[in-house]
Protein backbone atom coordinates (compact mmCIF):
# COMPACT_ATOMS: atom_id res chain seq x y z
CA UNK A 1 0.00 0.00 0.00
CA UNK A 2 1.41 3.35 -0.98
CA UNK A 3 0.71 6.39 1.15
CA UNK A 4 1.27 9.99 0.16
CA UNK A 5 2.90 12.08 2.86
CA UNK A 6 3.01 15.83 2.99
CA UNK A 7 4.53 18.47 5.15
CA UNK A 8 2.89 21.70 6.25
CA UNK A 9 4.15 23.52 3.15
CA UNK A 10 2.32 21.24 0.74
CA UNK A 11 5.36 19.17 -0.30
CA UNK A 12 4.36 15.58 -0.93
CA UNK A 13 6.32 12.39 -1.35
CA UNK A 14 5.22 8.84 -1.91
CA UNK A 15 6.70 5.73 -0.35
CA UNK A 16 5.82 2.30 0.95
CA UNK A 17 4.51 2.43 4.56
CA UNK A 18 2.38 -0.65 5.04
CA UNK A 19 3.54 -3.15 7.59
CA UNK A 20 1.43 -6.26 7.86
CA UNK A 21 0.91 -8.00 11.15
CA UNK A 22 0.09 -11.63 11.70
CA UNK A 23 -3.60 -12.31 12.22
CA UNK A 24 -4.62 -13.41 15.68
CA UNK A 25 -6.15 -16.61 14.27
CA UNK A 26 -2.88 -17.54 12.56
CA UNK A 27 -0.99 -16.91 15.77
CA UNK A 28 -3.37 -19.15 17.70
CA UNK A 29 -3.10 -21.92 15.11
CA UNK A 30 0.68 -21.85 15.42
CA UNK A 31 0.57 -22.09 19.22
CA UNK A 32 -2.50 -24.33 19.64
CA UNK A 33 -5.69 -23.17 21.37
CA UNK A 34 -7.64 -24.04 24.47
CA UNK A 35 -11.42 -23.89 24.93
CA UNK A 36 -11.34 -20.72 27.06
CA UNK A 37 -9.64 -18.75 24.25
CA UNK A 38 -6.28 -18.74 26.03
CA UNK A 39 -3.47 -20.01 23.91
CA UNK A 40 -1.31 -22.86 25.17
CA UNK A 41 2.20 -21.62 25.92
CA UNK A 42 1.29 -18.04 25.08
CA UNK A 43 2.91 -15.35 27.16
CA UNK A 44 0.64 -12.75 28.83
CA UNK A 45 2.24 -9.97 26.75
CA UNK A 46 1.22 -11.78 23.55
CA UNK A 47 -2.41 -11.95 24.70
CA UNK A 48 -2.36 -8.24 25.50
CA UNK A 49 -1.33 -7.43 21.91
CA UNK A 50 -4.98 -7.92 20.98
CA UNK A 51 -5.65 -4.55 22.58
CA UNK A 52 -4.11 -1.15 22.04
CA UNK A 53 -4.20 0.89 25.26
CA UNK A 54 -4.24 4.66 24.94
CA UNK A 55 -4.42 7.06 27.85
CA UNK A 56 -6.22 10.37 27.54
CA UNK A 57 -3.51 12.76 26.48
CA UNK A 58 -3.55 16.12 24.67
CA UNK A 59 -1.02 14.66 22.21
CA UNK A 60 -3.34 11.80 21.13
CA UNK A 61 -6.24 12.55 18.83
CA UNK A 62 -8.67 10.31 16.95
CA UNK A 63 -11.15 10.20 14.13
CA UNK A 64 -13.70 7.59 13.16
CA UNK A 65 -14.55 9.48 9.96
CA UNK A 66 -11.33 9.22 7.98
CA UNK A 67 -11.14 11.04 4.66
CA UNK A 68 -8.39 10.62 2.04
CA UNK A 69 -6.11 13.48 1.11
CA UNK A 70 -5.33 14.82 4.60
CA UNK A 71 -8.88 16.13 5.05
CA UNK A 72 -9.62 14.24 8.27
CA UNK A 73 -10.53 16.30 11.33
CA UNK A 74 -9.04 14.82 14.51
CA UNK A 75 -10.55 15.36 17.97
CA UNK A 76 -8.80 14.75 21.32
CA UNK A 77 -9.39 11.48 23.16
CA UNK A 78 -12.04 12.18 25.76
CA UNK A 79 -11.12 9.21 27.98
CA UNK A 80 -8.68 6.32 28.26
CA UNK A 81 -9.43 3.68 25.62
CA UNK A 82 -8.56 0.10 24.84
CA UNK A 83 -8.95 -0.68 21.13
CA UNK A 84 -9.64 -4.30 20.21
CA UNK A 85 -7.32 -5.19 17.33
CA UNK A 86 -8.82 -8.63 16.65
CA UNK A 87 -10.98 -7.40 13.78
CA UNK A 88 -8.38 -5.03 12.37
CA UNK A 89 -7.33 -6.36 8.97
CA UNK A 90 -4.50 -3.95 8.28
CA UNK A 91 -2.59 -1.15 9.95
CA UNK A 92 -1.05 1.70 7.99
CA UNK A 93 1.14 4.59 9.07
CA UNK A 94 1.65 8.09 7.76
CA UNK A 95 3.03 11.43 8.84
CA UNK A 96 2.40 15.01 7.84
CA UNK A 97 0.18 17.93 8.79
CA UNK A 98 -3.37 17.28 9.93
CA UNK A 99 -6.46 19.23 10.98
CA UNK A 100 -7.12 19.33 14.72
CA UNK A 101 -10.47 20.13 16.33
CA UNK A 102 -11.68 20.80 19.85
CA UNK A 103 -13.90 18.40 21.81
CA UNK A 104 -17.01 19.72 20.02
CA UNK A 105 -15.47 19.08 16.59
CA UNK A 106 -14.75 22.73 15.72
CA UNK A 107 -11.54 23.33 13.76
CA UNK A 108 -8.67 24.73 15.87
CA UNK A 109 -5.43 24.43 13.93
CA UNK A 110 -3.22 22.44 11.60
CA UNK A 111 -0.41 20.51 13.27
CA UNK A 112 2.20 17.95 12.25
CA UNK A 113 2.24 14.44 13.63
CA UNK A 114 2.16 10.71 12.97
CA UNK A 115 -0.98 8.73 12.17
CA UNK A 116 -1.90 5.10 12.66
CA UNK A 117 -4.89 3.95 10.58
CA UNK A 118 -6.75 0.81 11.66
CA UNK A 119 -8.40 -0.83 8.63
CA UNK A 120 -11.38 -3.21 8.72
CA UNK A 121 -13.09 -5.19 6.00
CA UNK A 122 -16.73 -4.50 5.15
CA UNK A 123 -18.27 -7.77 3.95
CA UNK A 124 -21.30 -6.04 2.46
CA UNK A 125 -19.37 -3.44 0.45
CA UNK A 126 -16.46 -5.88 -0.07
CA UNK A 127 -13.78 -3.33 0.64
CA UNK A 128 -11.37 -2.16 3.32
CA UNK A 129 -12.10 1.06 5.17
CA UNK A 130 -10.40 3.00 7.96
CA UNK A 131 -12.39 2.21 11.10
CA UNK A 132 -10.30 4.44 13.33
CA UNK A 133 -7.45 6.85 12.74
CA UNK A 134 -5.14 7.92 15.56
CA UNK A 135 -3.00 11.07 15.39
CA UNK A 136 0.02 11.50 17.66
CA UNK A 137 1.55 14.96 17.90
CA UNK A 138 4.23 13.78 20.37
CA UNK A 139 6.91 11.40 19.06
CA UNK A 140 7.44 9.62 22.38
CA UNK A 141 3.73 8.81 22.78
CA UNK A 142 3.73 7.54 19.18
CA UNK A 143 6.75 5.31 19.90
CA UNK A 144 5.00 3.91 22.99
CA UNK A 145 2.01 2.99 20.84
CA UNK A 146 4.25 1.36 18.24
CA UNK A 147 5.89 -0.72 20.96
CA UNK A 148 2.45 -2.02 21.96
CA UNK A 149 1.96 -3.07 18.34
CA UNK A 150 5.45 -4.65 18.23
CA UNK A 151 6.62 -2.32 15.43
CA UNK A 152 9.68 -0.93 17.19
Amino acid sequence: MFTVHGDCNGFQKEHMTSVKRRRVEEEREMNGTMSNNNTVGEQPSARCRNFLRLARNPCVLQSEQWKPGYETLYTPLQEDVMINLRHTEQISFSSGCFFIADMAGNYLKKDSGNVINLWRYDNEARRLYVARSLLFTNWQVYEDCLSQLDFT
